[in-house]
């Protein structure tokens, strides 16, 4: 998995339980996670932070290989919570 910072940074977890992968961004902003965009051989998604008014990308989430590429493209679930906001994305059948 490469993530690629984009503009002003924000503190990113990036964790890869079996079959997930978990990002935690920590901000009072408003925050959304694109879904998945395929250009050339590459799929990924962009973190992006409403800031000022504007959407800004904060980071782009590359899958390297077929296995990231499925996860990106699979299944997602966000919880936000006092600033924190958790994205699940995963493979197979969704856990609740």
């Amino acid at each position: 998995m490469l993530i690629r910072p984009r503009s002003k940074v924000v503190p990113l977890s990036v964790k890869m339980p079996n079959r997930r992968i978990v990002l935690e961004i920590r901000t009072k902003d408003e925050v959304e996670l694109t879904p998945p965009i395929r250009l050339k051989d590459e799929t990924y998604r962009e973190l992006r932070i409403k800031q000022y008014g504007q959407w800004r990308t904060a980071y782009e989430i590359v899958g390297e290989n077929e296995y990231e590429d499925q996860l990106l493209n699979g299944w997602e679930r966000l919880t936000s919570k006092n600033g924190t906001h958790v994205w699940i994305l995963g493979t197979g059948q969704q856990r609740t």
